[in-house]
Parts: structure tokens; C-alpha cells; sequence
């Protein structure tokens, strides 16, 4: 009786094995066949999206398709931007295929418009991800961590080297509109971005030296969605209403902390047009900062910090704190009425 137990217990998970075992392959050719599908629904709307081999690893416990060289480039009508990356990892449970993990540690590149475009160059020491498709919210969630990012991109515009990285992205399935007055306009991307150990020394040198140690964005897109980061294509959301609401923004430079929010857009030139409301703690600290990495002349620091003292007479009544207005016109960065300095200008493709 006692052996025929044990043989009918075996028996019942050699059955299980078997069957889940064939589950799994079932999976597994569904999530291949489901990237396979995807790739080829861009290529016939023009997108450009590649990859050498895509192989199955995993088993038994999740699915996790190893996708070598991928690369992706939009048609012109949505920006002309490529991205080609290295090898990819994309992990799911068989049971759960709602819920994938991306792991993409390594060297990505990326054009803002055609093959002529000078490539900016992302090197991660390490880089996970995870998408979540919210049925009950109609959206999909994205979570990108990074870590030991250097960057080299043209006209020296982006930091060079960002010690670690947290986005939480949201997508609608109905993104947000530009014809305001239409009825409630649908809720547009969000994003909360945090970085620390932000670097922009230039070029060549071999040191990191913290320009900014820790920065934070909460962010949300209005207007047409722009379909990618070429020149025209920013112009079109740019016309149509395109603005960036900014809910939080925060900064740490030293002993100097700020922390505010506004709107960004664009001006007729692409370049960027804001306006902040923002208090800073420590300004001194900040001012000379600015001056120690050269963003600023010490002739224009003196000005600044006596022009930053009034105001922080008059708004908070407290030594080293001020709550002033932040815009950015005509590529400078006023403080209040004070104009503090001149800012690099954008050269986006075409």
C-alpha cells in the first residue's frame, strides 16, 4: 500500500514536470513570437528595428529572452533618432508575461536625426528596468535604474558622467491633447527622475568632479506628443502647445539646496524658455561654486550675491535663504530681474 503510494506520488509529479515543462515552452515561443510580431508591425509603419538572435534562457522558473545587437530608428515623420544598444535581457514569468525586467548594462548609442548626426555615447556600468502594464489604470509604468553612466555627446551640453539614475515613467493609453478647450484634456506622460553625482568637467579629464550631487525632477508632458528629438519634430509640439509642467525640482550643490517648480517650452529658436519659482538655502555656497567650475565670473558672482542678499531680505527675512522667481529667455538665466549668466545654446538634429 505504502509503495504504491510513493509510486502514485512520483507519478503525479513526473505529470506535473511534463506538463509545466511544456507550459513553459508554450510561454516562451508566445513571448518570442510576441517580440517577433511587435518588430515586425514597427517595420511596417517604417520604423527600422533589428537585432541579430533572440534565444530562450530561464528554465524553470521565469523566461528570459536574450535579444543580441538590438537597434531601433524612427521613420523621419516621428524624428529620424536611432538607438542601437547591447545585448539586451528581457525577463518574465511564464505565468505573469504583464511584467518584464530588462537588464541592459553596457555601451547605447544614439542619433537625434540621420546618419550624418554626431552619435552621443551612454555607458552604463550597470542598467535594470521594469515594465508593468497597469490594466486597471489603461497605462504602463516603466522603471529604469542605472549606474556609473559616462557620456559623450557633441557640444558639451549634457553632463559627462551621472553616478546613478532613477526614472519612474507613466504612459496613458490616451496621451494628452494641444486643442485645450475641447472637454477635459487626457492626462500626458509623467516623470519622476532622480540623479546623484552629476559631472559636467570637461572633456579628456580623467577625474569626477561633483558638479551637482544630487538632482530631482517630477515632470509631466502637455500638448502633442513629439515624435522624437530632431528639430522639426520639437517644432510641431513646440506650435501646438507643447509645454514640460514641472511640479518638483530639486537640487543639491555643496551646502546649497534648492528646491521649486514651472513650466518649460520652447522658444521660436528651440531653445529653452522657463519660468521657476524656487528657494535656495545656502546661496553663498552656490555662487561660489559657480564660480570654482567656471560657470560663472567672479565679476558677475559679486553682482549676483548682492543682488541675491535684497532678495532674501525681502522674502524670507532669513541670512543665506531666498524664494525668488527662476526664468530662462534668450539663452540666459535670470535670477528675479538679475541676469546671472549665458547658457549654452541647443544644436538639435534636423
Amino acid at each position: 500500500m505504502a509503495r504504491r503510494a510513493v509510486y502514485g506520488t512520483a507519478a503525479l509529479i513526473g505529470l506535473a514536470t511534463v506538463v509545466y515543462s511544456a507550459a513553459w515552452w508554450v510561454a516562451a515561443d508566445r513571448f518570442r513570437g510576441e517580440l517577433d510580431g511587435w518588430a515586425a508591425d514597427m517595420r511596417s509603419r517604417g520604423w527600422a528595428v533589428s537585432y541579430d538572435l533572440v534565444r530562450m534562457e530561464g528554465y524553470p522558473a521565469s523566461l528570459a529572452a536574450i535579444v543580441e545587437a538590438p537597434s531601433i530608428g524612427a521613420p523621419e515623420n516621428a524624428g529620424g533618432w536611432r538607438w542601437r544598444g547591447p545585448r539586451m535581457a528581457a525577463k518574465v514569468r511564464p505565468w505573469n508575461l504583464g511584467r518584464i525586467a530588462l537588464d541592459g548594462a553596457g555601451t547605447h548609442l544614439f542619433r537625434a536625426g540621420g546618419a550624418d548626426e554626431d552619435a552621443i555615447r551612454v555607458a552604463t556600468g550597470n542598467a535594470f528596468g521594469l515594465v508593468l502594464r497597469l490594466a486597471d489604470a489603461e497605462a504602463t509604468k516603466i522603471v529604469l535604474r542605472l549606474g556609473d553612466i559616462a557620456i559623450d555627446a557633441p557640444g558639451g551640453v549634457l553632463p559627462r558622467w551621472v553616478g546613478d539614475a532613477e526614472a519612474t515613467v507613466f504612459l496613458p493609453d490616451r496621451p494628452g491633447r494641444a486643442d485645450r478647450g475641447r472637454g477635459p484634456e487626457p492626462p500626458g506622460p509623467t516623470v519622476t527622475l532622480d540623479l546623484g553625482d552629476i559631472d559636467f568637467g570637461e572633456a579628456g579629464s580623467g577625474a569626477h568632479v561633483r558638479a551637482i550631487e544630487e538632482a530631482s525632477l517630477t515632470a509631466k508632458l502637455i500638448g502633442p506628443l513629439p515624435r522624437g528629438v530632431a528639430a522639426k519634430s520639437l517644432a510641431v509640439w513646440r506650435d501646438g502647445g507643447g509645454t514640460l509642467e514641472i511640479g518638483e525640482v530639486s537640487l543639491r550643490l555643496g551646502k546649497a539646496k534648492g528646491k521649486g517648480s514651472g513650466t518649460v517650452a520652447l522658444d521660436r529658436n528651440l531653445q529653452p524658455l522657463a519660468a521657476l519659482s524656487i528657494n535656495i538655502e545656502g546661496y553663498a555656497g552656490l555662487v561660489r561654486s559657480l564660480v570654482a567650475r567656471g560657470w560663472l565670473t567672479a565679476r558677475d558672482a559679486g553682482a549676483l550675491r548682492l543682488g541675491l542678499d535684497l532678495f532674501a531680505r525681502a522674502s524670507t527675512g532669513q541670512p543665506g535663504t531666498v524664494a525668488l522667481p527662476i526664468t530662462v529667455q534668450n539663452r540666459r538665466l535670470f535670477l528675479g530681474p538679475i541676469s546671472a549668466m549665458r547658457l549654452p545654446r541647443i544644436e538639435w538634429g534636423k
